[in-house]
């Protein structure tokens, strides 16, 4: 059991020093490469969703556990993205 786990932490510590130019994109699990345009512009989407979401509920004053609801998972979002 212990050299399971010492495998394992190596394993770990080799994923932490992985980055773009040392490890293929076919380690990926998602084969996923990170794109500064593509964030940027769902960023941009789900701010101008909060604001209206925000704009919707200042205006009729309805729906306050749905706006609620958004604003803290758009919240959550943009704290994990950061």
């Amino acid at each position: 059991m212990a050299s399971y786990l010492a495998a394992r932490e190596t394993t770990l510590e080799l994923l932490k020093l992985c980055n773009i130019d040392i490890c293929p994109i076919d380690t990926s699990y998602y084969y996923y490469r990170v794109n500064l345009a593509a964030n940027a512009t769902f960023l941009a989407l789900f701010s101008a969703s909060l604001l209206g979401f925000i704009a919707t509920y200042g205006f009729t004053r309805r729906g306050l556990a749905f706006t609620v609801a958004m604003v803290c998972n758009m919240n959550a979002h943009f704290n994990n993205c950061m």
